[in-house]
């Protein structure tokens, strides 16, 4: 959750370009937040996280349904919670690999790339 945070600090709202990068801001694999609190508003709740950096989260309901992680939902991937092996771009491997298509083409068929 720490990672899907949306407030303005962590990813802007113009762009929509996430401005935290858990990796790089070494976030430990197995954080957990120093305080959850649920509010509610009306008819919407939402909960508040506050993490070991006082940083804090806040997510509705209705995002949280929406964004589970769980088998048979199309969003969940175990991939998610693995961090990804680095594959160095090197000339000699763009060489062998260098793929190019024709512009008209892909912009026309989406399907020849």
């Amino acid at each position: 959750l720490r990672d899907s945070c949306l407030c303005p600090e962590c990813y802007h709202p113009h762009t929509l370009q996430k401005s935290f990068d858990i990796v790089s801001e070494d976030v430990p694999v197995n954080i957990q937040p120093k305080s959850v609190e649920m509010k509610s508003d009306g008819d919407q709740s939402s909960i508040v996280l506050t993490w070991p950096d006082n940083h804090i989260t806040t997510f509705t309901d209705e995002w949280l349904v929406d964004n589970q992680f769980i088998r048979g939902n199309s969003h969940y991937s175990p991939s998610f919670y693995t961090v990804p092996s680095y594959d160095y771009w090197k000339g000699s491997k763009l060489d062998k690999e260098n793929i190019t298509f024709n512009f008209d083409a892909v912009m026309t068929d989406y399907t020849v790339a």
